[in-house]
């Protein structure tokens, strides 16, 4: 199984992000790509809101798994896209206490696994059944 990942950290609510990763689950990234433009443009809403700021942050690491996988020789359109999530570093900013100084991060990865033909599995098609071979040193 061949994969491709793209990371990043961005200054986004995790929450927000949570939540439009989730809505482009088990979509191909040409389908993410597409609805998120469409969510951005203010043509369609996830859950009636619109997450612009976040969504702008998940179609720039989308680009980049894209650009990830022509670069490996894979097509991007061909394996299944797998977005997350997750709380970035913790930050702190010198403020007054009632105005937070927490700022947001978040940790988002995008990850495309393609599947292998067989032949290219198990070392182009030969199978070796008990006996002596090179890779095991017997």
């Amino acid at each position: 199984m061949a994969m491709v990942v793209a990371r990043t950290v961005e200054r986004v609510s995790t929450r927000n992000a949570v939540k439009v990763t989730r809505a482009v689950k088990g979509m191909k990234l040409s389908e993410a790509e597409r609805f998120l433009t469409q969510v951005y443009e203010g043509k369609k809403s996830i859950g009636g809101k619109y997450y612009t700021k976040t969504v702008e942050a998940v179609l720039r690491l989308l680009k980049s798994v894209r650009s990830n996988a022509s670069h490996a020789g894979i097509d991007p359109d061909s394996g299944r896209l797998i977005l997350s999530a997750s709380r970035g570093p913790t930050v702190y900013r010198a403020r007054r206490s009632r105005f937070g100084r927490r700022l947001k991060s978040t940790y988002l990865e995008a990850k495309i696994e393609v599947e292998k033909p067989e032949s290219e599995e198990n070392g182009g098609g030969k199978e070796v059944r008990g006996g002596r071979n090179k890779e095991n040193g017997a």
